[in-house]
């Protein structure tokens, strides 16, 4: 069983999610836009920097999955309550959103809304397929390693063209070869007791920045390719060390906040960020800030939730369907 983490650990953690709920929401605001030179580097830096948002929320969702035999039944009450019953009612209410601004109405539809086959909500569906897939092998670490090896092979061949699974009738962000070495990943940390050496911080960093050029000499603005994949794993772990040194600092205490607000903002944010973006005109304004004030707005929203929450009957009930501590 690996150790309670310590709260230097959980706070870094903390920090790692308010980063990369940060980076989804760039993802879906920012759009890469070639018109000018500086248009380019600026949107594709922010794109680059939105693909850290996956492998670190997954990489964490591993580092927190702890398990106990006949565990089952208390273990996916808690979860349908606190991932399930706010993942179907969100996507409910972000499908109805859709469907009264012309887009339709379906059951099917929904079903492939909420599932994320072809929309954001992908990332709920592999985490709620990690969460069961994990149950049986999570104590085994050459099962593990054996998950990151074959995540990676399958991302190697992506970049040589290798693709073995375009015959799938649902869209490549379901596919969990594509993600659960992340995951396991995160269960070997743990297993390791999230011991980060100086010298294996300086070993990261050189790696984080040679990804990163790499990615971005070619253009590799996709989650599914090894060179992405190492640039946001490396990403992790050099947030988690700065998280660490940030545990004890007079910011922790914003971070723990919007970490734990990360689930709420995932769920809703898309049609709000991106109402938001039409708004402000395409400028080299819009294109620096734009993230920015996406991810603002929403923590003002998630702020004034809580507020409005905290003074109404049944505020309690409404907060948990809309994922909210």
């Amino acid at each position: 069983m690996p150790q309670k983490l310590s709260h230097t650990n959980s706070q870094a953690l903390y920090f790692v999610k308010a980063v990369a709920i940060f980076s989804a929401v760039t993802a879906h605001a920012s759009v890469i836009d070639t018109t000018t030179e500086v248009s380019t580097v600026i949107t594709c830096l922010w794109d680059l920097f939105s693909s850290l948002s996956i492998g670190c929320f997954l990489i964490t969702g591993g580092i927190l999955y702890t398990r106990a035999p006949g565990d089952s039944a208390r273990f996916w009450k808690h979860k349908a309550v606190t991932l399930l019953l706010p993942w179907v009612f969100c996507s409910g209410l972000t499908y109805l959103y859709r469907g009264l601004c012309g887009h339709g109405f379906g059951l099917w539809g929904y079903v492939n809304w909420m599932l994320g086959n072809g929309t954001w909500y992908y990332y709920a569906t592999i985490y709620v397929i990690m969460l069961a897939l994990f149950k049986p092998i999570w104590q085994h670490p050459l099962a593990l390693w054996g998950c990151v090896a074959v995540n990676a092979l399958v991302l190697t061949g992506r970049a040589f063209g290798i693709h073995p699974f375009a015959w799938l009738p649902f869209s490549e962000y379901l596919n969990i070869l594509n993600w659960f070495g992340f995951f396991a990943l995160g269960i070997l940390l743990r297993r390791g007791g999230l011991k980060l050496e100086r010298k294996a911080i300086l070993s990261c960093s050189i790696a984080f920045l040679i990804a990163f050029a790499y990615v971005y000499r070619y253009g590799i603005f996709t989650y599914f390719h090894i060179a992405n994949t190492l640039y946001a794993t490396f990403g992790f772990f050099l947030l988690f060390f700065l998280g660490r040194k940030l545990a004890g600092s007079r910011l922790a205490p914003f971070f723990r906040e919007v970490g734990t607000s990360t689930y709420c903002i995932y769920l809703l944010h898309m049609p709000i960020v991106q109402a938001v973006s039409r708004k402000v005109p395409v400028t080299l304004f819009h294109h620096l800030c734009i993230p920015i004030i996406g991810f603002g707005v929403m923590l003002v929203l998630v702020q004034f939730g809580k507020w409005v929450t905290a003074r109404i009957p049944f505020g309690k009930q409404v907060r948990m369907l809309v994922g909210l501590r």
